[in-house]
């Protein structure tokens, strides 16, 4: 799911207050620079989900003949080369 600009600095305006009023946690940060943080943490993650769905997709073509030969389900394919991808990169999805 990809999430747009403004979603990602909403959900991390709200992980950053969530984490500020925690007593269990010391934010050593004030909210907004907290904020920003975590907004570029969750770029980051997108940004790697994006490149593992290429490496799927660019597997998948060079196995495009035999997998539609023999009538393969391809989303089955795609949901399983991709999480043997990321366990091979050390991905957690």
């Amino acid at each position: 799911m990809r999430l747009s600009e403004p979603k990602i600095r909403h959900v991390s305006e709200k992980m950053a207050a969530w984490l500020a009023a925690r007593d269990d946690v010391q934010v050593r940060k004030n909210k907004e620079a907290l904020a920003l943080e975590l907004a570029t943490v969750i770029r980051d993650e997108l940004r790697l989900e994006d490149e593992l769905d290429a490496e799927v997709e660019k597997v998948l073509g060079l196995y495009k003949q035999h997998i539609e030969s023999e009538n393969m389900d391809l989303d089955v394919l795609r949901r399983r080369i991709k999480r043997q991808l990321a366990k091979e990169k050390g991905i957690v999805l």
